[in-house]
């Protein structure tokens, strides 16, 4: 049964690993696509975002156009969390630095 377990987690864990990995370079791909493309001309978030967005949509391509969408719409929902917890983040730290 524990080697059930292990063998399990193991197979899992490659998988979400594997997933991860792909959506990072894929992220990391556009957000450094967009900054180039557009000059630097929209803010850092809002590429972040469009980042997000053009990731979900590329991931879930094979799967139709409405997954696409779902997928384009979660990856800006996701990015845009991400931009929302590192500017609190941020905000937070320049408090506590003040004291």
């Amino acid at each position: 049964r524990l080697n059930r377990l292990i063998n399990g987690t193991m197979h899992r864990g490659r998988m979400f690993g594997n997933t991860f990995g792909i959506l990072g370079l894929f992220y990391a791909g556009f957000e450094s696509f967009v900054q180039s493309k557009l000059d630097h001309s929209v803010p850092d978030d809002m590429s972040s975002i469009l980042a997000g967005a053009a990731t979900g949509a590329i991931y879930r391509m094979s799967a139709g156009p409405k997954s696409v969408a779902v997928g384009s719409a979660m990856g800006a929902a996701a990015a845009l969390a991400l931009v929302i917890a590192k500017n609190t983040l941020a905000t937070s730290n320049r408090r506590a630095s003040m004291y």
